[in-house]
């Protein structure tokens, strides 16, 4: 009889043979046999495992140990240990994880207990290199059975950098939020669909505390009409990358209260959301002081008009008020005038149109001019006049013309698409030295505005040419009629038959060739020849001759002076 038994390293053979011997009696034998085959194939795979595991271990470029739990002690390290720590590979495997880990003892033998058993993820550690640098690691650990023993297998992850940027992050937030906090005005984070984020700033200003918007929608805070016009500032401002700015008008509490506000796009996500910063400042207090300095500027420029014009006695009163204006006649100064306004049409006795705006406007425009250091301020009946110091000897033309177009610039700012013009006089002294370069900017400005296209420009009195002569503005009856006399011709011409002979004949007058002629105004050059000779044929003129050339362009300066006008 054979039995064949199954065992966990191969099979087990027991041999039963039963006989007699040779005087009859029974006889017994068993045999046991073992087929080793299948524990041989066993072994082998776990030792190919083994080797696989090998290979995956130090060809990894994670940093890799392998510790005993017993002790502590390296058994093994990768490649990417051996780089990161700085350590031979020999001298990791005499070293215990104690002399890496800075961590207390006690907390690191606790840690190596827990992940022999279980698998554990992202444990913070410090740990020290070879040469003494201090790095922020995150350990992934567990348990791993290497040739019948229960080992650790530790993956190291430097998080230095994420640290120091995630605390360089807290401090940033924690600073801004301080600011913030220290701000009188109340500033709030929206996402797109409206949904608060944060907020910021005097909780005097909100119906309730600033806590309590956060993960509320504007609709859930103010009234319809408010909250949609919060959301849809906040969706254009997103859109646009551009900030918006205007006065808030909000219900909230059954009380409409103003606010001055910026909405600002941010560059940063949150849930999948963009978002923008409303920044809201209460403009009662800022309202007061507003027009306590219209107060002044006003008062400021009815004093200095009385003056030149000859209303008060200039030497006593006008002194007299010199140190309350802010205002040292005795130093050298230059004026700049600033007109943004074409010429009245509707009345042929007025000099200049009033300006375009209305009077808030114009305090407002005082109001961005009074910022400019050196600089004093006075509105007349056409325009505003700023007067400047000059304190810069020889070179006062070109400095004065930078100090020209930096108040252009800074009335733009406000509003890009004005036609902004200033007139620039000479550097003079006392109250006769300021009424004539009051004279002067004015003439400067109104060859500015004859000369300039719809943009505005800049004109010092040195370069007004024929407008030096000007004390008053061109218009009335007798501009019109030196202009229909001169040009009227040519312009019935251009209306008639739509084109543009008139801008042809300005770059003609200014000494500009056929050649630049045809490339500014995109034409053949036999086209502008032929332009030529018909404006000449139109106007029954030469325009080769000094004084038709002369006539005509005083013609165009007051065309363009009176053009609303005609």
């Amino acid at each position: 009889m054979v039995l064949v038994l199954n065992c966990v390293d191969g099979e087990l053979e027991l041999i039963v043979l039963n006989s007699t011997n040779s005087s009859g009696s029974a006889i017994e034998w068993l045999t046991i046999s073992r087929d080793n085959s299948g524990r041989k194939q066993h072994e082998q795979r776990i030792q190919e495992m083994e080797t696989d595991y090998r290979q995956i271990f130090q060809g990894s470029p994670v940093v890799s140990i392998i510790i005993d739990p017993d002790t502590g002690n390296i058994l093994d390290a990768n490649q990417a240990a051996v780089d990161y720590y700085g350590y031979t590979l020999e001298e990791l495997q005499v070293m215990t994880i104690r002399q890496i880990n800075i961590a207390p003892r006690g907390e690191i033998d606790e840690c190596i207990n827990k992940v022999s058993r279980n698998h554990y993820k992202a444990i913070p550690f410090r740990h020290k290199l070879k040469d003494g640098n201090i790095r922020e690691v995150e350990i992934y650990s567990g348990p791993v059975k290497l040739k019948g023993r229960i080992l650790v297998h530790s993956l190291i992850i430097d998080v230095t950098a994420r640290r120091r940027a995630e605390a360089d992050l807290r401090e940033s937030n924690r600073r801004l939020r301080d600011f913030a906090e220290a701000v009188s005005d109340v500033s709030f984070i929206i996402d797109e669909d409206g949904r608060y984020l944060d907020v910021f700033g005097d909780e005097k200003m909100l119906p309730m505390p600033g806590t309590e918007f956060l993960g509320k929608t504007i609709h859930q805070v103010l009234s319809e009409d408010s909250a949609d016009f919060i959301l849809n500032e906040v969706q254009q401002a997103i859109i646009s990358g551009i900030q918006r700015k205007g006065i808030y008008e909000i219900q909230i509490g059954g009380e409409k209260q103003y606010f001055l506000g910026r909405t600002v796009p941010l560059t940063y996500i949150v849930n999948g959301k963009r978002t923008a910063a409303v920044i809201a400042a209460d403009i009662l207090e800022q309202q007061e002081n507003t027009l306590q300095m219209i107060y002044e500027l006003r008062r400021r420029s009815d004093i200095i008009n009385s003056v030149l014009d000859g209303k008060v006695d200039s030497n006593k009163s006008f002194a007299y008020t010199c140190s309350s204006l802010g205002l040292d006649i005795n130093l050298p100064a230059f004026v700049c005038k600033i007109l943004n306004y074409s010429l009245d049409s509707g009345d042929s006795n007025s000099q200049l149109a009033k300006i375009n705006c209305d009077r808030k406007r114009k305090d407002k425009m005082m109001i961005a001019l009074s910022e400019i250091p050196n600089c004093i301020v006075w509105g007349c009946q056409d325009g505003i006049y700023v007067l400047c110091y000059a304190t810069f000897g020889k070179h006062e033309w070109e400095r004065s013309k930078e100090i020209a177009s930096l108040i252009r610039t800074k009335l733009l700012e406000d509003d890009s698409s004005m036609s902004v013009f200033v007139g620039i006089s000479e550097v003079h002294t006392g109250v006769e030295g300021l009424k004539k370069n009051c004279r002067q900017a004015l003439s400067a400005v109104l060859a500015a505005r004859s000369r300039a296209v719809d943009g505005g420009g800049v004109v010092h009195y040195r370069e007004a040419g024929l407008f030096q002569f000007v004390s008053e503005p061109l218009s009335g009856n007798a501009a019109r009629e030196y202009i229909a006399q001169h040009i009227g011709n040519l312009l019935e011409y251009d209306q008639t038959k739509q084109t543009n002979y008139l801008v042809t004949l300005e770059e003609l007058l200014r000494g500009a060739s056929i050649r630049e002629t045809a490339e500014k105004q995109h034409l053949h050059p036999k086209s502008v020849i032929y332009r030529h000779k018909s404006i000449a044929k139109i106007l029954n003129v030469d325009l080769n001759d000094y004084q038709t050339r002369l006539t005509l362009g005083l013609a165009l300066q007051l065309y363009k002076l009176n053009a609303n006008n005609l």
